[in-house]
């Protein structure tokens, strides 16, 4: 597009040559590029009307993020920004922004830290803080009348697991903690209800307690729960989680609850709830000694000695087959890893050393399968084919672990003739074609599945969601990644509720073409066009102009976006049935063949069998009816399913 160089309804001027010629009064940069600004010959214009007097306020936006040199940095570029305006000590009106100011105490430490940074002095009274309520304050006209916690018997319908939707488990919880008078009457509206829960609420002592424990400050669940044993010891009576679904029931409440402000609904106080995760890299699990069981750590925790005795763990994303991996030295047959980072490296090119241990015999529910029990030793960490009772060959170690270790390698020719000898990631058991993965997951991954639950959910009405990174480069692919794994929980979600509202018993195809039609008739064209656009799709003019001026996009594109959400239904449940955390992996939905479509297809291959093998022995209808269940469940997964879109394909 070419630079804009006038002002216009929709556009603002990017026109660097015209943007120098014509100084804006309000100058929005970045740090390095207030650096370039001061140094290119070519925007010297951009500063030749400034006189001292000219700029008045310095706005810095996230001031703790300068810390350190970064802090010596910025303070030497404003004192040189100041020297060439030559702008007088005292005329400028420094700001500097932060969302993490901390306590009034802190204020010294604050404004110095401020006053070095932009070489500006600043008053004791500069500091601004958040004004919050107290707990007393907010309470202030409220008179406890409720004081009894849920019956500790209660302890199944406290917990989220037992209900179906988030609305269910609230209106339950009200129950609980007021009786009758909690759940949503006939005839009352969701907002009412909302807002007559907050009034509920906060005639309850508990409530009230609640609020003057926490202080308007954040504290972990324990620390909280241990200090409201003391104003409620019936919390700590059972051992057992009561205490904390106690918590999680009047938290979910409080966040559900909402008050009136004019024609607003407001919530009845802000909830913030922080949860801290670990991203779980280079994980490893222990050797059992004797009869132990094997125990899951970070590598990052251990020291070398217990690093030596534990392995990393794979696992099948398909049938949760899980076991150690590791590469056996051909010399000693030690399984030990000595370097993380050197495995890692060999497990991804598939090196021929790679080995696979899962726990148990050959001969018990391995049998049948390609490769051998072995010994596994805890101690020296060799892999050995020492009979039952026998010690470790090596250290003499008695407890040795029985493990089967998959015959794992094959040949691949390369471009030149050579052969090449590789170790193969498809799982052993259920044959799934590269279903062997190392256990873990990253910060991404684990975030996208938050935000994606989260997102989702309908007991959120505020979809709103901001996701900070370490850097620019990162924040473009976790914003990519978040996208795309964001996008295909949504469809899942949107398949699930048609699942629910009629389209249970469809054949594929009708599924297939009736999913577009029912959202379509569900959303207005905006809301549809908007929520079902795939990512690789955004960059489409017509989806541009939707979200610039509102126009809906007709003909063609909004055809081709109800193909795509039809395509998306029929892999769903086929191609990608066993990628991610898929409806049928879950649990909600599958695909399989009609009952009686199938026995007929049975009897008439069975027949075929008979007709046309007269010389073997004829099969049973049973061993029939398993080959072609297995037949459609392989040609399911490889995506060998009719689908109009692949006329071409199959044509050519």
């Amino acid at each position: 597009d070419q630079p804009v160089k006038a002002m216009e309804r929709d556009k603002v001027i990017t026109c660097r040559y015209t943007l120098r010629e014509n100084p804006p009064d309000i100058l929005l940069t970045n740090y390095k590029m207030l650096d370039f600004l001061l140094l290119r010959p070519a925007d010297r214009d951009l500063w030749r009307y400034n006189t001292p007097d000219t700029l008045k306020y310095l706005v810095v936006d996230e001031l703790h993020t300068f810390d350190g040199a970064q802090g010596t940095d910025l303070s030497c570029l404003l004192r040189r920004l100041k020297s060439r305006l030559d702008i007088p000590s005292g005329h400028l009106c420094c700001v500097g922004t932060s969302a993490t100011l901390g306590e009034k105490e802190n204020a010294p430490d604050v404004l110095g830290y401020a006053a070095s940074v932009f070489g500006e002095p600043f008053d004791a009274d500069a500091l601004i803080t958040e004004e919050r309520l107290s707990a007393g304050e907010f309470l202030e006209n409220d008179m406890a009348v409720r004081f009894d916690l849920p019956d500790p018997g209660d302890t199944n319908d406290l917990d989220p697991e037992s209900f179906d939707s988030p609305l269910e488990y609230l209106g339950r919880q009200a129950f609980l903690w007021f009786g009758d008078e909690g759940p949503r009457k006939d005839g009352e509206s969701d907002d009412e209800w909302r807002v007559r829960l907050g009034t509920l609420l906060r005639g309850h002592v508990f409530f009230q307690n609640f609020l003057k424990v926490l202080g308007g400050r954040p504290m972990e669940y324990s620390d909280l729960l241990g200090r409201l044993v003391k104003v409620a010891p019936r919390l700590g009576e059972r051992e057992d989680s009561y205490g904390s679904l106690v918590l999680d029931s009047l938290v979910s409440l409080v966040s559900h609850a909402r008050k009136r402000e004019g024609e607003r609904l407001r919530p009845l106080v802000t909830v913030q709830v922080q949860g801290w995760l670990r991203e779980m890299r280079r994980m490893v699990a222990s050797v059992p000694l004797r009869e132990s069981r094997p125990e899951l750590f970070f590598s990052d925790d251990l020291k070398a000695d217990r690093l030596s005795r534990t392995l990393p763990v794979i696992h099948c994303r398909d049938c949760g087959a899980m076991g150690w991996t590791s590469s056996e030295d051909q010399d000693d047959g030690s399984v030990e890893i000595r370097d993380l980072k050197s495995f890692y490296s060999g497990f991804f090119n598939k090196s021929r050393k790679i080995r696979y241990l899962f726990p148990g015999e050959a001969g018990g529910e391995h049998r049948g399968l390609a490769g051998k029990t072995r010994k596994l030793c805890p101690s020296c960490m060799t892999l050995s084919d020492v009979r039952d009772g026998g010690p470790c060959p090596l250290c003499g170690e008695p407890g040795l672990v029985p493990v089967f270790v998959p015959d794992s390698q094959y040949q691949k020719t390369l471009k030149d003739g050579t052969v090449k000898v590789l170790s193969s990631n498809d799982c052993p058991f259920c044959g799934s074609s590269r279903g062997l993965s190392i256990f873990g997951a990253r910060s991404t991954t684990l975030s996208s599945v938050m935000i994606s639950q989260t997102m989702t959910s309908r007991g959120n009405d505020d979809k709103k969601m901001l996701a900070f990174s370490d850097s620019v480069q990162d924040a473009a692919h976790h914003a990519g990644f978040f996208g795309a794994r964001t996008y295909r929980f949504t469809l899942r979600t949107a398949m699930a509720k048609y699942i629910a509202d009629g389209g249970e018993g469809k054949t594929l195809s009708e599924f297939a073409a009736g999913l577009p039609r029912y959202w379509s008739s569900k959303l207005d064209g905006g809301e549809y066009v908007s929520t079902f656009i795939a990512p690789d799709q955004a960059w489409r003019r017509e989806f541009a102009r939707l979200k610039e001026t509102g126009t809906l996009p007709g003909g063609v594109f909004l055809e081709n976006l109800s193909k795509r959400l039809g395509w998306e239904a029929f892999t769903e449940f086929g191609l990608n049935s066993h990628i991610g955390r898929t409806l049928e992996k879950s649990g909600v939905a599958v695909a399989s063949p009609d009952p009686a479509f199938f026995a007929h297809s049975a009897a008439l291959v069975l027949e075929a069998l008979r007709n046309e093998l007269p010389g073997m022995a004829p099969p049973e209808e049973r061993e029939v009816s398993f080959f072609l269940s297995g037949l459609v469940q392989r040609m399911k997964t490889k995506g060998a399913l009719y689908h109009p879109e692949l006329e071409e394909y199959i044509r050519r």
